[in-house]
């Protein structure tokens, strides 16, 4: 419920930044600003989606390892690979940085805000 509730919020802000406060110049969409922003965020994007598929991947191959077995132990896999060698949550980080780049481009004070909130809470 709260996490709903953070969420809600945050849309409701950024939302709302974007649609009713924010002024960019003619030019924003093609600034260094925002192509530097969106290739952090994208970057982010295609990082977590990564970690993810292999995190579904390991816990596909732990399931059949388990129907193969009479026992029904749950077994913690640690994940291997990409940047699970750097970090130990890496699609973590990804979202901080997706949120990152998001801010950049955007330039929305509220959209800062929430690396500050993202990062407060994940790291």
């Amino acid at each position: 419920v709260l996490a709903a509730a953070f969420n809600t919020m945050n849309a409701f802000i950024n939302g709302a930044w974007l649609g009713a406060h924010a002024e960019y110049a003619q030019g924003h969409l093609t600034s260094r600003e925002f192509a530097f922003g969106a290739a952090v965020w994208a970057a982010g994007l295609a990082s977590n989606i990564a970690c993810d598929e292999m995190m579904l991947a390991q816990r596909a191959e732990a399931r059949r390892g388990e129907a193969d077995r009479s026992s029904r132990k749950s077994k913690y896999i640690i994940p291997r690979g990409f940047l699970f060698e750097l970090v130990s949550a890496p699609n973590y980080l990804s979202e901080i940085v997706e949120w990152t780049g998001f801010a950049t481009a955007s330039g929305s004070p509220a959209a800062s805000a929430f690396v500050v909130y993202v990062c407060s809470n994940l790291v």
